[in-house]
């Protein structure tokens, strides 16, 4: 063990450990893993040689010390702080407390230490989660709803919508994005400072290399597919893309997630206490390319296998970008304390999306993954720690209740006392704060999954309470996966259209048997089968009449948002746009666009087949309105 470890396993003793009113112990602690995070390292690779014992590790003792100071000099009038973690792609088992090879043991302790949510519901792609969380509607009200924006598209969180860092700037917040955006970026006005956020240091787009920091775009080879995207001979089409407030910010060594936790811990520990925050965190891991810091892979090793086997290394990969996420949050929390603002600090973490099974993530048990409307998909590692919810009423290990993310806003708002009642737009999302902290049930009692437009199959989905159990209806669950919107077309199948399916989830979490071809059998067995599929029909109908117009209007997209000819990724409007050269392997240049371009086929209406695949999915859809609607 090194000295650092020595003096720090010396320190936190089990006798000192004790003794967490000794705060100077504890802050001296703090400070020195602050200003020399190569201990943090060292840290995580004794807990991980020392966990299988009954031990407690000195990584253990540091954040159990952290949370009694915590609990026990929280105050009722300090402002209180909001700090948001959101990882990308990060599959239900890509996490400690549901992995144990994984090494995650600071989201593992506040999980613990918190309220985990169960049953946890995002959108199965990027942009349309994170166009929910902002606004508090259901995609299908964003014009979000059919896929992830991809860079060179014009479709953006629509302009007049208020957004999250709105609610809280206008409350006398301070508030800050430090990560992925990935909600338009063809004009100023799209992009995080203009809507809402006084800080923005991150990425404008949906990933990037996480070393140089740049992007090709329909890079998948007719050979390789999925696997070649972020190659190193994928550079075509490309532009530099991570910022600080609009301004290109040059680093080409340092992994991703080490920058971003650099900038939030500096933002923190320059921030009055007295000024309350919205410090949203938003790495883009473990999102694709897969690649992490050497030290973190050998971290990872032993970590359990991919899903089908996968590229094995892969999933050592993913262990290593998620532990990068662990890491940058014991740094913030770290800051938080020494600002003595942890105490007043509700933490929140969840991921976007199911993980990308490709790529090595596991979403294990439930079926398939980003992409997929299926449970892999949808359903995400989710808790919430910190201010409020220290109660002997909320701290229950676990919360079995429906949340989707649309509930994150209104929710955070109730926590921060926000009124709410002059809002002209009423929220499709719940508050659940007085519900959380006082252990009662929830309100929330459906999921409205997603309604798409024919350009994507009508991916549609419903989760319904009733008769005492929770039932999921979907149409084309798997649309959007065959649609190939990051693959070559060689690549993949040739869709077929899906149809109808429909689970008990309460008794079928894991999606095994799909109840529609027995329907006529139930019909005679147990009516309220029959009942609940025509309830969900009938849900997912008023859901689609009650839809915003997609925004996006052609596959493949449209393309007319480029790098800048220096290699930046900006807005068409920023002064850097044609002032600032970025750094790229390979500069853009007009004429390799589209003889290059991959996403030719990337609809499922790709051949001569595609008006009559669109008259089969749009015929099914129609033929929903002949079931009759239930009295349930």
């Amino acid at each position: 063990m090194s000295s650092s470890l020595v003096f720090l396993s010396l320190l936190f003793s089990p006798v000192l450990a004790s003794l967490s009113s000794d705060r100077f112990h504890i802050r001296s602690t703090a400070e020195e893993l602050l200003n020399h995070p190569s201990k943090i390292i060292q840290l995580y690779f004794d807990h991980k040689a020392h966990r299988s014992t009954q031990e407690t590790t000195a990584l253990e003792s540091i954040l159990e010390s952290i949370h009694t100071d915590t609990v026990l000099s929280a105050t009722k009038n300090a402002p209180k702080h909001i700090f948001t973690v959101l990882s990308d792609d990060q599959g239900w088992s890509d996490i400690g407390y549901n992995d144990e090879t994984f090494v995650t043991p600071t989201i593992d302790f506040f999980a613990d230490k918190g309220i985990k949510f169960d049953n946890f519901y995002v959108q199965c792609t990027c942009t349309p989660t994170r166009s929910s969380l902002l606004t508090g509607r259901y995609t299908t009200k964003t014009g979000l709803q059919d896929a992830p924006i991809i860079p060179g598209e014009r479709r953006n969180l629509p302009l007049d919508m208020k957004t999250m860092p709105d609610y809280f700037k206008e409350a006398g917040y301070s508030t800050a994005l430090i990560g992925k955006w990935h909600l338009g970026h063809e004009f100023l006005s799209m992009t995080p400072n203009a809507r809402g956020y006084d800080y923005f240091f991150g990425n404008l787009g949906g990933a990037y290399d996480h070393f140089s920091k740049d992007i090709g775009v329909g890079c998948g080879s007719e050979e390789n597919g999925f696997q070649d995207i972020f190659s190193d001979n994928c550079r075509f089409f490309n532009g530099y893309d991570l910022q600080e407030n609009g301004m290109p910010y040059f680093d080409q060594q340092n992994f991703s997630t080490d920058i971003l936790a650099d900038k939030a811990v500096a933002l923190v520990m320059k921030h009055n206490p007295e000024t309350p925050i919205l410090l949203n965190f938003q790495p883009n891991v473990p999102h694709a390319p897969v690649k992490c810091p050497e030290s973190l892979y050998s971290l990872c090793d032993g970590v359990s296998e991919s899903t089908h086997g996968y590229q094995p290394y892969f999933r050592q990969k993913v262990c290593g970008m998620v532990a990068s996420i662990d890491i940058a949050m014991l740094r913030i929390v770290l800051a938080l304390y020494m600002k003595d603002m942890l105490s007043s600090t509700l933490i929140l973490y969840f991921s976007d999306n199911g993980g990308l099974i490709q790529a090595g993530s596991n979403n294990k048990p439930y079926r398939e993954g980003k992409g997929s409307m299926y449970e892999g998909g949808i359903h995400v590692p989710a808790f919430m720690y910190g201010h409020g919810v220290n109660s002997p009423y909320s701290l229950v290990s676990h919360r079995k209740d429906l949340i989707h993310v649309s509930d994150v806003l209104p929710t955070l708002l109730g926590y921060a006392n926000i009124d709410t009642r002059h809002i002209v737009t009423h929220f499709d999302g719940f508050n659940h704060w007085d519900n959380l902290v006082l252990g009662k049930p929830l309100k929330r009692n459906r999921v409205p999954v997603n309604a798409a437009s024919i350009k994507v199959g009508f991916f549609s989905g419903y989760i319904q309470k009733a008769f005492n159990q929770t039932w999921k209806y979907m149409f084309n669950p798997n649309v959007l996966i065959w649609a190939g919107l990051h693959q070559a077309a060689s690549t993949r199948a040739r869709y077929k259209i899906e149809g109808e399916f429909l689970y008990n989830l309460s008794e079928d979490p894991y999606e095994e048997t799909n109840l529609i071809p027995y329907v006529d059998r139930f019909n005679h067995t147990d009516l309220h089968v029959m009942e609940v599929l025509n309830l969900l029909r009938f849900e997912l109908l008023a859901l689609r009449a009650s839809s915003v117009t997609s925004q996006l209007t052609n596959i493949p997209p449209d393309m007319v948002v480029f790098p800048s000819n220096l290699g930046c990724w900006l807005p068409k409007d920023s002064p850097y746009y044609n002032t600032v050269k970025c750094p790229v392997p390979t500069p853009f240049t007009p004429e390799n666009v589209f003889s290059s371009y991959n996403l030719t086929a990337i609809a499922m209406n790709v051949d001569s087949e595609a008006d009559t695949v669109e008259l089969e999915a749009s015929t099914i859809v129609d033929g929903l309105t002949e079931h009759p609607v239930c009295d349930a």
